[in-house]
């Protein structure tokens, strides 16, 4: 079922056909183990799938986590870098943490 079936987009909202890339299941051929960075795991045989993304814009609300399996959330991390990994990890993480038991 695509996505646009459950909530169809207003007239003036764009939709985009394109295919989305999914990592093949070992049992039908993918690769059950591969080492990030090397060519093997760019090599990894993909499941493509095509899909309607539909712009959200002014819509949000009708997101949820229980009904849609995502939802949106506005909110500005205090770092704006994102470059140092220590850094990563002693802020961005605990505050993706808290904002997650806030939401």
């Amino acid at each position: 079922m695509s996505p646009s079936a459950d909530f169809p987009p207003p007239s003036h909202q764009k939709v985009v056909q394109t295919t989305l890339n999914y990592y093949l299941d070992p049992r039908f051929g993918g690769h059950s183990e591969f080492v990030p960075g090397t060519a093997g795991a760019y090599r990894r045989a993909f499941d493509a799938q095509p899909v309607q993304i539909s712009d959200i814009r002014e819509r949000e609300a009708e997101f949820s986590l229980s009904t849609s399996g995502f939802q949106l959330y506005k909110h500005t991390s205090v770092e704006k870098d994102f470059r140092d990994e220590e850094l990563v990890k002693s802020v961005v993480y605990p505050e993706t943490e808290k904002l997650l038991k806030k939401v």
